[in-house]
């Protein structure tokens, strides 16, 4: 991954600059955004590069391979608990915050 945007979006998820949000990149709710944690990594890559408000690079809920391609990311699968869940699983299905998912992005990708 390249390191200075996997510095950027680990300090981003780390901020508290981001409400965390569930099966989406980013959502907007009465005026305020919230992301899920591949959606923090789209805004630290481009924080112009939402479309209609809630899609980036025309993706809704998956990261684009684009951005994939820019951030130089080859998998967003990681271990956790004996397993290698996605990163999407964790902030979506296991309810990690974004501090537990920015430890395991900063150890293992």
């Amino acid at each position: 991954m390249n390191k200075e945007i996997k510095a950027k979006w680990v300090a981003a998820l780390r901020s508290g600059d981001y409400k965390q949000a569930k099966n989406q990149l980013r959502k907007t709710e009465d005026g305020h955004d919230s992301f899920c944690c591949l959606g923090v990594l789209c805004d630290v890559i481009n924080p112009d590069g939402w479309d209609d408000g809630n899609r980036f690079l025309g993706k809704m809920s998956l990261l684009p391979p684009d951005a994939m391609r820019i951030a130089g990311i080859d998998t967003l699968y990681v271990v956790h608990e004996h397993d290698r869940p996605h990163l999407t699983e964790l902030n979506d299905g296991r309810g990690l915050n974004f501090n537990q998912i920015a430890d395991l992005i900063e150890e293992q990708l």
